[in-house]
C-alpha cells in the first residue's frame, strides 16, 4: 500500500528516509480510511458516503462511532484511553447483535488491521501494536461463491418499504368541518355520565358551519400543510373571561371568521392496525398539526338591536393551534376521522366581542393521500425497534419547538381565563346563593386544568427522548425555547402586582386580581417548572432506559414500571384530592366537587376559598394531570415496544432455527447409495446395496 500525501516513503536499498509521526497518524486515522470495501470494486467507498449521508445508518451503529473515537485517541496518545479501556469498548462492540447483523462493521475491523499494520514511524508502529492485542482476529476473507447454489439463497434481504423521501412532494388534499356546535356541546357531558356539564368545556364561541380546505406536502421528513377556512361564530358569555358577569348566553350580535392557516404536520402509526394507502387501517392519535391562522372577524348582524347597537369594523385575528386526532380510518387512499375538544387562541388586534380561547366540541376531518404519510423508517427486526427510541431527527426537534411556542401561547390565554374564573367564582357566591353558577366555573377549572396539564405531560415526555439522545445542536435550541419561556414568565412576575393583603383590599387596591395577565403569570410558572423538572429527570434517565427495559426485561424492566406507574397513580391521587374536599362521590375531593360556603362572606386572603386556595388546587389538579400523562405515555411506549421486539425477536429465532433445519434436511432430488457388508471371517462374505436413485 502506498503511503497517504504528506507521509513521506520507506526509502530503496535499505535507507529508510525520516517520516513525520503526527502526519502520519493523520493522515491514516481518516475516517475514509476505515470505510473503504475492497470486495466493491466499482465503487469502494460506498459505505464511506453512506456513513456521511444517512443519519440512521450512523444512529444504529453508534457503537462503532465510540470505537473509532477511542482507536483514533489512544493512536493520538490520549491517556484517558487505556488498553483496558480500549478493549472494553472493542468487546462491547465486536459482542453486540449490530456487529454480526451489519457488513460494514467487518469492514471497518478489516480496515483497522490494515491501517495498523501500515504505520512506519516506530513510535506509532508500537503503539499500533499494542492495539493490534485488543482486537479479535481479523475478519476471513469471503469464500467464492458456489456456482451451484440456490438461486433462492442469493435474492437479497428485505429492505425496509418506507425511506425517507427526497425533495418536494405533494402529499394529501385535506378538509376540516364542524357545524351544529351548540348540539354537539351535549356530548361532553355525555362523555363524562353527566359529571362535568355541557357548558363547562371551556366552549367561548359556536358555529353552525365552518370548513377549511387545503392540502399537505413535505420536504424530506418535514410535513407541512396549508388551508383556507371560514366559519359563521356566536359568541357565548357563560365561560367567557372577555365577558366579565354570567348572564345571557348569547351577545347581540352574530360573527364570521375567515383567512388562512399553516404550519406542520406529523403522522404516527404507532397505535394503528394496518397502513394508510393499503386497504383498511383504522388507529388512534395518528397525526399532529401546529401552525398559525391570518384572518379577519366581523360582525354579519345584530340579532337583538338595542338603541345605538351596530356592528364594528372588521378586525384582524391571529390565531394559534395543536390539534391532534382522536380516531381516524379509512380504506387506501382516503381516511376520515375525529378531533375531541382541540383547542385555538386567538389575538384579535382590536375589540368586537369575539373570545381569545375557543374549545369546540368535536370536529371532523377528511383526507385523500396522494402518497402515504411519512411515519419513520420501517423496524424490520428487534434492534431496529430499539435503534428507532434513540433516532431524533431535525424535523422531530423543529416540531417540539413550534408545539413549545404554540403552546405557550394557548395556556396562557387558558391561563388567563382561568384567572377570571377565580374572580367570577367568588363573585357568583354574592350573587347566587345556590352555587350553580359556582359549580360550571368549578367544571370550567377541571377541564382546563386537566387539558392542559394533561398536554404539558405529554410534551414533557416527548422532550426528555430528544434531550436525552439529540445532538448538540438540538438540545442547544430546544434548551433556549425552554429557557425563553421560563425567562418571560419570570419577568412577567416581577413586573406585574401580587394579590393584595386583606387591608390593601379593602381599601380597593385590587390590580393584583383584576390584571388577568399577571394572575396568568403566577399560574404559568408552576407548571413550565414541572414539565422541565419531568423533561430534566427523564433525559438523565431517573425514571430508567426504555430500550434496556424492552431488551433485558428484569430490573430495568421493574424500574421502568415502577417509575411510571408511581407517576400515573401519583398523578391521578392529586387530580381526584385536588379540591377542598367537601364534596360527594368519586369526584367529591377533586376541584368538580367543591361545594360553596355556607356564608355570606367569601375573604379574598385567608380561607379555604380565597386566590392563594384556588391557586394551590389549580397546581394540584394540573400538576397531577402532567405526572399522569407522563407516566401513561411511558408505560404504552414500553408495552408496544416490547410486544414489538418480542415479535420480531421470534421470527429471528425461527429463521434461524429454519436456516439450521434447511442445512441438515436431505435433498430427495439427490441420489443415496448405502452398502452393507458382513462376514463370518471364514467361508460366508455378503455385500448389500440399496438407497434411492
Amino acid at each position: 500500500m502506498s503511503p497517504p500525501n504528506g507521509v513521506k516513503p520507506v526509502g530503496t536499498g535499505g535507507n529508510p528516509q525520516p517520516v513525520d509521526p503526527k502526519e502520519e497518524r493523520k493522515s491514516y486515522l481518516q475516517t475514509s480510511e476505515f470505510f473503504l470495501d475492497p470486495s466493491n470494486t466499482a465503487d469502494p467507498a460506498h459505505l464511506q458516503k453512506k456513513w456521511t449521508e444517512d443519519r440512521d445508518f450512523r444512529v444504529k451503529n453508534y457503537k462503532l462511532i465510540g470505537v473509532l473515537d477511542l482507536f483514533a485517541r489512544f493512536m493520538n496518545r490520549d491517556s484517558e484511553v487505556t488498553p483496558q479501556k480500549m478493549k472494553a469498548a472493542i468487546d462491547d462492540w465486536t459482542s453486540s447483535p449490530e456487529f454480526a447483523s451489519d457488513p460494514v462493521n467487518k469492514v471497518v475491523l478489516g480496515n483497522m488491521y490494515r491501517v495498523l499494520g501500515s504505520f512506519q514511524d516506530p513510535g506509532n508502529a508500537a503503539q499500533a501494536a499494542k492495539l493490534r492485542e485488543s482486537l479479535p482476529p481479523p475478519p476471513a476473507a469471503p469464500a467464492a461463491a458456489d456456482k451451484k447454489t440456490d438461486e433462492k439463497a442469493k435474492a437479497p434481504e428485505a429492505k425496509p418499504e418506507r425511506e425517507v423521501p427526497t425533495g418536494w412532494r405533494f402529499n394529501a388534499v385535506t378538509t376540516n368541518f364542524h357545524f351544529l356546535d351548540d348540539t354537539f356541546r351535549v356530548l361532553p357531558s355525555g362523555y363524562t355520565l353527566g359529571v362535568i356539564p355541557k357548558e363547562g368545556f371551556g366552549q367561548n364561541q359556536s358555529s353552525n358551519f365552518a370548513i377549511s380546505l387545503g392540502s399537505e406536502f413535505s420536504y424530506k421528513d418535514f410535513g407541512f400543510f396549508a388551508e383556507g377556512y371560514y366559519q359563521d361564530a356566536k359568541p357565548l358569555s357563560a365561560l367567557n373571561s372577555a365577558s366579565p358577569t354570567l348572564g345571557d348566553p348569547t351577545y347581540n350580535a352574530k360573527f364570521g371568521q375567515a383567512g388562512v392557516r399553516f404550519g406542520m404536520v406529523e403522522y404516527s402509526d404507532t397505535m394503528r392496525v394496518g397502513t394508510r394507502g393499503k386497504g383498511w387501517n383504522i388507529g388512534l392519535f395518528g397525526r399532529n398539526r401546529v401552525g398559525i391562522g391570518l384572518g379577519a372577524g366581523w360582525c354579519s348582524e345584530i340579532t337583538k338591536p338595542a338603541e345605538g347597537a351596530k356592528c364594528t369594523d372588521p378586525n384582524f385575528q391571529l390565531s394559534v393551534f395543536n390539534d391532534g386526532d382522536f380516531l381516524s380510518g379509512g380504506y387506501g387512499p382516503f381516511e376520515m376521522g375525529i378531533r375531541l375538544l382541540p383547542l385555538t387562541t386567538y389575538l384579535n388586534f382590536d375589540s368586537n366581542g369575539l373570545p381569545e380561547t375557543n374549545r369546540l366540541p368535536i370536529e371532523f376531518f377528511a383526507s385523500y393521500h396522494i402518497n402515504p404519510p411519512y411515519v419513520g423508517k420501517e423496524s424490520l427486526t428487534s434492534e431496529d425497534v430499539l435503534a428507532e427510541n434513540h433516532l431524533v431527527t431535525d424535523s422531530q426537534v423543529t416540531m417540539s419547538a413550534l408545539m413549545l411556542a404554540a403552546n405557550g401561547i394557548r395556556f396562557n390565554s387558558l391561563r388567563k381565563t382561568e384567572a377570571a374564573y377565580q374572580s367570577q367564582r367568588i363573585i357568583s357566591l354574592g350573587l347566587d346563593r345556590t352555587g350553580s353558577q359556582y359549580s360550571l366555573l368549578n367544571a370550567g377549572t377541571m377541564i382546563g386544568g386537566l387539558l392542559s396539564g394533561w398536554n404539558e405531560g405529554a410534551m414533557g415526555y416527548r422532550l426528555q427522548q430528544q434531550f436525552r439522545y439529540g445532538n448538540n445542536g438540538q438540545r442547544i435550541g430546544l434548551g433556549v425555547l425552554l429557557g425563553t419561556e421560563l425567562g418571560i414568565n419570570l419577568i412577567g412576575l416581577a413586573a406585574t402586582p401580587g394579590l393584595p393583603n386583606e387591608s390593601e383590599y379593602l381599601s380597593g387596591q385590587t390590580e393584583g386580581i383584576t390584571n388577568l395577565q399577571a394572575r396568568a403569570f403566577r399560574l404559568n410558572l408552576p407548571m413550565i417548572a414541572t414539565r422541565d423538572g419531568l423533561v430534566l429527570l427523564g433525559g438523565l434517565g431517573a425514571f430508567g432506559d426504555l430500550n434496556k427495559a424492552v431488551k433485558d426485561g428484569g430490573g430495568q424492566a421493574a424500574w421502568w414500571a415502577t417509575t411510571h406507574g408511581a407517576l400515573a397513580l401519583g398523578g391521578l391521587v392529586m387530580v381526584l384530592t385536588s379540591g377542598i374536599g367537601n364534596g360527594n362521590g368519586f369526584f367529591g375531593r377533586s376541584i368538580l366537587g367543591n361545594q360553596p360556603p355556607n356564608t355570606d362572606r367569601l375573604e379574598v386572603v385567608g380561607s379555604d376559598y380565597d386566590y392563594p386556595a384556588q391557586d394551590g388546587q389549580f397546581y394540584r389538579l394540573s400538576g397531577g394531570s402532567a405526572f399522569l400523562s407522563y407516566g401513561i405515555n411511558g408505560l404504552l411506549e414500553y408495552g408496544i415496544d416490547k410486544i414489538k421486539y418480542d415479535t420480531r425477536k421470534g421470527t429471528e429465532a425461527q429463521k434461524k432455527l429454519d436456516d439450521i433445519e434447511g442445512k441438515n434436511k436431505k435433498d430427495p432430488s439427490k441420489p443415496e447409495v448405502k452398502v452393507n457388508v458382513s462376514t463370518d471371517g471364514r467361508s460366508n462374505f455378503q455385500i448389500g446395496v440399496g438407497g434411492t436413485f
